[in-house]
């Protein structure tokens, strides 16, 4: 079981912390290349191994075949590409990992006692700054209390309050999500596109199309815009610990 971090906007936190986010997709970096040919990506074991191993990247044979990558595709199901586990990884690992978020957060005294805690920018939550370990920390950093918000990719493990176990990895294009799985995604309502009914108030409202909104403003600057329908890491989880990390 490996330990990776992953970033969610002040939203997304809300999302996971009232329960409303369950999964969350991210684009494949490198994008596969022959993408007019592909129709099916996978990542799952090479077809060509000569044994029956059908186990994680982490646990395959290191030089060979032997182990989980992707497998693509073309219209009349040849298999027209492949490549190794080391080539694409999942971001958030595989089913069995743990994942502690990252956040805006900040370090501040607690007006009770005057103790450092950390304060998450989500939702003004406060953690005692736990004694030793996290003061350890903030002497290391030269941290000072009371400081402007930091952004999430600068949150230590130990800060971390929210622990997520990853359930399930698969890869799909990101325009092939439905509005159920938007739904778990956590974005919020948005007026669906192509629903232009006379009545612009009678326009249908639809979970996909919050998610829509949420994708472009994210990855559209990085050229992964939803119309591009980039091939993603589709993850769902399920929450560990909103309060620091599980046992």
């Amino acid at each position: 079981m490996r330990e990776l971090p992953i970033p969610f906007n002040t939203e997304m936190v809300r999302a996971i912390l009232d329960g409303r986010k369950t999964r969350t997709m991210r684009p494949v970096k490198p994008q596969p290349s022959l993408m007019s040919s592909i129709v099916k990506l996978c990542y799952e074991k090479h077809p060509f191994s000569p044994s029956a191993f059908v186990g994680t990247p982490a646990e395959g044979r290191i030089g060979g075949e032997d182990r989980m990558g992707w497998l693509a595709e073309d219209w009349c199901g040849n298999i027209i590409g492949t490549a190794g586990a080391d080539e694409f990884k999942p971001p958030f690992g595989l089913p069995g990992d743990r994942l502690y978020v990252r956040e805006t957060w900040a370090v501040a005294d607690r007006l009770s006692d005057y103790e450092p805690c950390v304060v998450y920018g989500a939702d003004g939550a406060t953690r005692q700054a736990w004694s030793e370990e996290i003061a350890e920390w903030m002497a290391e950093q030269e941290v000072n209390h009371g400081a402007d918000w930091r952004p999430s990719i600068h949150m230590p493990k130990r800060a971390a309050r929210i622990w997520l176990e990853v359930e399930n990895v698969t890869v799909m294009r990101v325009r092939d999500i439905t509005e159920e799985q938007a739904l778990a995604e956590g974005a919020p309502k948005a007026p669906g596109r192509g629903a232009y009914p006379s009545s612009r108030a009678a326009r249908v409202m639809e979970h996909r199309a919050g998610f829509i909104n949420l994708w472009d403003a994210i990855y559209a600057p990085q050229g992964l815009a939803w119309d591009a329908n980039p091939w993603c890491w589709s993850c769902s989880f399920r929450v560990l610990s909103t309060t620091g990390r599980p046992a």
